[in-house]
């Protein structure tokens, strides 16, 4: 019914049919079925993405190879993968109301016409009533995506009063901050877990939570909503035996595992911390944390949802100090 107005825009064609592909899934199959389409979409992203925007100005005057145009990662698994997040963001409602304002929009020109992305994104922000553009800029007009590397941890208050901290951290540096939604599920020692939802609209945002139960879990983005990104959940425990302890790198666990374990160490004191990921072979794969941490106790989760089965190796420099241990995915 909409056509895009310039090659610049051609994710309005291609990734709304690849969303519709989903879409029609969850018509005829249900919800998990459409799910399951989005995070295939969101796997070939991930690994195959060649990091540029979806959305290049120069590409309305200048017409790019049709290898780039058309890049399946982009084009179409990114464009895809976008809508859905934009349905996560906005809720059912909302967002349905917002596609049916857009494709059915003659008095702005758009049904059995064309739109370019600037359209969309004011539509967007008209049908749902809120400023929608921050949306459109990171995630149609930056590249790439987030890589979190979230903190969390729980402190007793006392009198029965716990306090969940989380912060909220992105360190990617081939794209912008992207503000999100974001979920956390906190479980409990006792009783049902708690679901929170926040909107993550600064780096390094601390959230707090009072509760009445001592908090044993927490996980971030539980239903996997935000499908683009990367992220690991580092757990930091205060210890006053610390200050006496020697470095620490733990055994992974679960092991084997698929696609999710994590990884511990223990920081006698504040270090430079490296911990890589690296396949048999010696190719390093990933690097999960690079940065200056203070003394204590962290975990790492490492997902490896895009590797294939196999042995891998993770070693952990801080320091001086550097201790290397195997891992098994098995799928």
């Amino acid at each position: 019914m909409i056509t895009c107005g310039t090659w610049a825009d051609i994710w309005l064609n291609e990734g709304f049919a690849t969303y519709c592909e989903a879409l029609w899934l969850e018509s005829t199959s249900g919800y998990n079925a459409y799910k399951n389409d989005i995070l295939g979409d969101a796997s070939g992203y991930l690994s195959s993405n060649p990091g540029w925007a979806m959305y290049n100005p120069d590409w309305i005057t200048n017409t790019p190879p049709t290898s780039q145009l058309f890049n399946t990662a982009i084009t179409y698994y990114k464009g895809a993968c976008v809508l859905h997040m934009l349905r996560y963001t906005l809720g059912d409602s909302v967002f349905f109301n917002v596609l049916n304002s857009y494709a059915t929009d003659s008095l702005g020109g758009f049904k059995y016409n064309s739109a370019v992305t600037d359209d969309f994104a004011a539509k967007v922000s008209q049908a749902s009533e809120q400023d929608m553009t921050w949306f459109i800029n990171q995630w149609v007009k930056e590249p790439n995506h987030p890589v979190y590397q979230n903190y969390y941890n729980f402190a007793d208050l006392g009198a029965g009063q716990w306090r969940v901290n989380f912060t909220a951290r992105q360190i990617q540096t081939n794209s912008a901050f992207h503000r999100m939604p974001i979920v956390l599920k906190v479980g409990f020692t006792s009783g049902s877990d708690t679901l929170i939802r926040v909107d993550n609209n600064a780096n390094n945002q601390l959230f707090s939570f009072t509760f009445n139960r001592q908090p044993s879990s927490l996980v971030f983005d539980p239903n996997n909503d935000i499908v683009l990104k990367q992220a690991s959940l580092i757990l930091g425990i205060e210890d006053e035996n610390i200050s006496t302890a020697e470095y620490q790198l733990y055994q992974n666990y679960p092991n084997p595992f698929n696609p999710v374990t994590k990884i511990s160490y223990l920081l006698p004191k504040e270090s430079n911390v490296e911990l890589k990921i690296f396949d048999i072979q010696g190719k390093e794969v990933t690097t999960l944390i690079n940065e200056k941490q203070e003394s204590g106790r962290y975990e790492v989760d490492f997902n490896a949802a895009n590797l294939p089965s196999g042995v891998y190796i993770y070693k952990l420099t801080a320091g001086n100090f550097q201790s290397i241990k195997k891992l098994t995915l098995l799928k």
